[in-house]
């Protein structure tokens, strides 16, 4: 990965190298950390000021597609092609959950803002929120014909928002009660 300066284009540092592609990125919520997913099943966690890398999360059977931070930084969550979600503890590199109950990738990720759950959306068209307490799927929720892409809280953690494609074709939103899972 190369950093390049946003104000005069010029590049100010090389960070950590995947085997291939990277997948995603995300900051962490305060800016000083960014996370990498590559094709190479590699999850790295750099110092975003220097690049220097502090932690790497290595599974070579598993191609993360997606990656977020909860709301204060302490847990990583990573969505891959193989139905499942890892999440870590950034700063001990423990993995607390896998969650398991997608049947195709798994595409967008979100926690909610009091980190009590994480939302998935996956390519077999259904989003599912996950309790992090238990690691137990809560919900299933279908109503995007094809896939469902990515998926985000609202505010107050009530609504959630996915985005997804129906059997038609064209692109859909869907706001859920995430208490209730009705749309």
């Amino acid at each position: 990965m190369i950093f390049w300066d946003a104000g005069d284009g010029s590049k100010r540092y090389q960070g950590p190298s995947h085997q291939g592609t990277v997948m995603d990125l995300a900051f962490s919520p305060d800016g000083r950390v960014l996370a990498s997913a590559g094709i190479d099943g590699v999850v790295c966690i750099c110092e975003a000021e220097t690049g220097r890398a502090i932690r790497r999360f290595s599974d070579p059977d598993r191609t993360p597609l997606a990656i977020v931070f909860n709301a204060d930084g302490t847990m990583l969550a990573a969505a891959d092609k193989q139905s499942t979600i890892r999440i870590w503890n950034v700063r001990t590199s423990v993995r607390l959950h896998q969650l398991e109950g997608h049947e195709l990738s798994v595409r967008g990720v979100a926690f909610s803002r009091n980190g009590k759950r994480l939302a998935s959306a996956s390519a077999d068209g259904t989003v599912k929120l996950w309790d992090l307490t238990t690691g137990h799927d809560l919900l299933t929720l279908r109503g995007h014909g094809r896939t469902a892409d990515s998926v985000f809280f609202a505010e107050d953690d009530h609504l959630l928002i996915s985005l997804g494609l129906t059997t038609a074709g064209p692109g859909q939103m869907r706001v859920w009660d995430s208490t209730r899972g009705r749309n």
